[in-house]
């Protein structure tokens, strides 16, 4: 007999870019990589190279909101807000 009542929790989808992974746990990752696609991006602005400038940029934007804005210090992973169904 199964309960109704009782459902399985959802599993998260896997993301393209998905950064919150017990991996990035110590700050001193975050940090470098955040650093590093900052150095990228000036790199490829020096050498004239607009296009992967601005998408290694946004990539570091990103990156920095989810390391910065949405990252759980204890488990590395913030749920997501339930949705409503």
């Amino acid at each position: 007999m199964s309960d109704e009542g009782e459902r399985a929790p959802p599993k998260r989808r896997k993301k393209v870019l998905d950064l919150r992974i017990p991996f990035f746990r110590p700050v001193w990752r975050r940090v470098a990589l955040v650093v590093a696609l900052v150095v990228w991006t000036g790199v490829e602005l020096a050498f004239g190279n607009v296009f992967w400038a601005v998408l290694v940029g946004c990539i570091g934007v990103y990156a920095a909101r989810e390391f910065y804005l949405g990252f759980d210090e204890v488990g590395g992973i913030k749920s997501d807000p339930p949705k409503d169904s």
